[in-house]
């Protein structure tokens, strides 16, 4: 029932960590097909396309009708024709079509929810509200404040049993289709398709239904977006991830390559796409520690920074022994294993006929009678990853009810301040070890910031209106031109400073370099603070040559980017030399925000303006001004501004003509001052209305013109005796 290349990584795993000198490279490439991916700029041009680089149109994308799918006679046309089109200026982007060498991440999921049901000894779903170990995602608190109600997310993977009884309320069909075989219908189609229909009760399977098990969206919407596994390829992938974004607000991907430094260009310019348009893409970190495979960071749409990429962690509380490790791992969240004494994970299972993980009692090894469901997560199927993507997915569901504005940089800020630190003795050479960076963040690449909190990241999507907008500092590419040492930790260095002051978010280095043997080679990247992240792991059993490869760090999130950094490489195996080509980095940074709004009167205006206003945000306490931001706003007329700023800020109005007004609101997500009224007559803001003002408007009578006109109070375009009454008016008036 299972297919052999879910089972490659259990006897690679044993076959590396044995070896004791570099090995052959042990798992299949992926296979060009005669088949290009073209994003035309002029949709409905396919026919036009095809014909001129002499190719078969198969298809138009149903995620976007200027992306098609063209097929030559052989492979060599069609690398013709995509070197034709790569370089053509009415193409927005072309690439191979692959037969691609990816499996699921495996992971039945999610059991009843209450311990010792369907009878003593069986734990719950601990995952969601573990009472023995705290070792879970926090549900309830979550769950206090939303269950994904308003939300879809879209499961990609390969099929999920729509009539299943805990899944099919929670179906959403109209975003549901199969990419492989080109229908609406997301249901499996082989024996094999059977890792969905568990995956999405982890996500969204009914809650509160009084039966079966509960998903952390318990009354979110799934829609299945369906890959054929036995045939995949580069085009499906991207279809699917482009599939009805607007839509769809999170998709889940557990599944993905086992081969490192595979390229994933088109996939990764998907995700791009996707993430743009505000859908949240999680992915599982990988099922693939112990092979050439397990650092995450040489999977290109695992280190994407638009995936939000999750480990997995079993009630042992400690990293499992399957799950992949990274510098562009993010959060971790409860998965099983095969070692005896593990809880094991119920979920919802293929119930139809003799299909599914339990079947039915019919002589499986799951001792669970409810066909249904399967308890046979940790026994003889290893959940993996999946699982644990599949809680962060279902939490940020609950949070995207919560905060609309949430996309994947938000997520991502929301998580990182809220994980629970475990394992806190770990010094595993794989974690490399828990790190706290300048920003007060722990890190740990086999935990990422920690174990998920879906409460606490719930909560805190309340508390925050977005992210501000993305900053960047990019330097390089950087000649190196210069041999690494053979066989030696110490490497060499290279060291470049940023100048950027907003906190970081992700770091992105592209490393080029020339070896014969690339398993030899690892990274690191230190910052200005000292704090040192592995970039990526050596790994003598990956034979392949060369590296021209960005890698993703997480570490040093919240920093402050500006300062010195070192970047440093060696080579850790002997024999084979290599040199180390270039460099280029990428900084990426942003902040958490909350949003201050409301609208502006000028008391005795005659003109609509607009005026230019200067709204300061002060220290309550000392009044040290913070920021400042200058606004255009007409009579009556509205603003927004933005602060990363929490509790009690002083909020100042200042403005030519009219007296200063402090309002001092604590701070929400998003908060609402209403109207603003400011009290005219103070051209010389001396934030009192005297007769200095009175002499400046009469100094000043009979002039004309527009704007900010002196002695125009009213701003009628011209100082006249209309001026003169408001300053009277407003005499002895005084400003905050």
């Amino acid at each position: 029932m299972l297919k052999p290349s879910f089972l490659l990584p259990l006897w690679i795993s044993a076959a590396v960590a044995q070896a004791a000198t570099k090995s052959p490279h042990p798992l299949a490439d992926d296979i060009p097909l005669p088949e290009i991916i073209i994003h035309l700029r002029t949709p409905f041009a396919a026919r036009a396309a095809a014909a001129k680089y002499g190719l078969t149109l198969i298809r138009t994308f149903q995620s976007d009708p200027s992306m098609v799918l063209l097929r030559g006679s052989t492979v060599t046309i069609a690398r013709s024709a995509l070197a034709l089109a790569q370089g053509d200026p009415a193409v927005r982007g072309a690439w191979q079509n692959m037969r691609l060498n990816w499996r699921r991440d495996f992971s039945p999921n999610d059991p009843y929810y209450n311990p010792n049901y369907p009878a003593t000894g069986w734990p719950g779903q601990w995952t969601l509200n573990d009472t023995v170990s705290n070792l879970d995602i926090e549900a309830p608190t979550a769950w206090a404040l939303g269950s994904g109600t308003g939300v879809i997310a879209g499961i990609v993977d390969d099929g999920v049993e729509t009539s299943h009884p805990d899944l099919t309320n929670n179906y959403n069909s109209a975003n549901s289709y199969d990419f492989g075989q080109s229908d609406s219908s997301p249901n499996p189609v082989t024996t094999e398709d059977n890792h969905g229909t568990s995956l999405a009760g982890i996500i969204a399977g009914r809650g509160g239904n009084n039966f079966g098990i509960t998903g952390v969206m318990a009354t979110g919407k799934w829609a299945g977006l369906r890959l054929d596994f036995d045939n995949l390829t580069t085009a499906q992938v991207v279809d699917a991830t482009l599939y009805n974004n607007a839509n769809l607000a999170l998709k889940n991907h557990s599944y993905g390559p086992i081969s490192p430094f595979v390229d994933a260009a088109a996939e990764s310019n998907a995700l791009n796409t996707s993430a743009a348009s505000g859908t949240i893409n999680v992915r599982s970190a990988g099922n693939l520690r112990g092979t050439i495979s397990e650092d995450a960071n040489k999977a290109m749409i695992r280190n994407n920074v638009n995936s939000i990429t999750v480990a997995a962690i079993n009630s042992n509380g400690r990293f499992a022994d399957y799950s992949s490790f990274g510098a562009c791992v993010f959060v971790c969240a409860p998965s099983g294993g095969v070692a005896s004494g593990l809880r094991p994970i119920l979920t919802t299972d293929r119930f139809t006929g003799d299909a599914g993980f339990n079947r039915n009692g019919t002589g499986d090894a799951d001792p669970l009678s409810d066909g249904a469901y399967t308890s046979l997560f940790g026994t003889d199927y290893d959940g993996g990853t999946s699982v644990a993507a599949g809680l962060v997915t279902g939490s940020l569901g609950i949070a995207k009810e919560l905060q609309p504005n949430l996309n994947t940089r938000m997520a991502k800020h929301l998580i990182a301040r809220t994980c629970k630190q475990i394992d806190s003795g770990d010094n595993s050479p794989e974690g490399d070890t828990w790190r706290t960076n300048g920003a007060g963040l722990k890190f740990n690449q086999n935990y990422g910031f920690g174990l998920l909190n879906a409460g606490a990241v719930a909560t805190q999507a309340t508390q925050w209106s977005g992210v501000s907008a993305l900053a960047t500092e990019s330097l390089g590419p950087v000649s190196v031109g210069t041999s690494i040492p053979d066989n030696n930790a110490t490497g060499i260095s290279r060291t470049f400073s940023l100048t950027g002051t907003t906190p970081l978010e992700e770091v992105q280095v592209s490393l080029n370099a020339t070896h014969a043997y690339r398993g030899d080679i690892e990274a690191f990247l230190t910052s200005p603070s000292g704090l040192t992240s592995r970039l990526f792991a050596s790994n003598l059993g990956d034979d392949g040559d060369n590296i021209n490869w960005t890698f993703t760090s997480n570490a040093f999130w919240g920093e402050s980017p500006a300062g010195q950094w070192t970047l440093k490489v060696a080579d850790r195996g002997a024999t084979d030399v290599g040199s180390w080509t270039s460099y280029s980095i990428t900084a990426r940074m942003g902040q958490l925000v909350r949003t201050i709004s409301g609208n502006i009167t000028f008391s005795d205006m005659v003109g609509t303006g607009p005026v230019p206003v200067t709204i300061e945000l002060r220290n309550t306490g000392t009044n040290a001004l913070i920021s400042s931001h200058n606004v255009n706003v007409v009579n009556g007329g509205g603003f927004s501004l933005t602060t990363p700023l929490s509790g009690s800020v002083k909020v100042v109005f200042v403005t030519p003509n009219w007296l200063k007004k402090a309002i001092t609101p604590p701070l929400q997500a998003s908060t609402s001052l209403g109207q603003v009224l400011l009290t005219n007559g103070d051209p010389d803001q001396s934030q009192e209305v005297d007769a200095a003002d009175i002499d400046l408007v009469i100094a000043n009578f009979g002039n004309v013109g527009s704007g900010t006109l002196a002695g125009d109070l009213d701003w009628s375009g011209e100082v006249d005796a209309a001026d003169i009454d408001i300053a009277i008016a407003n005499f002895g008036s005084t400003g905050d």
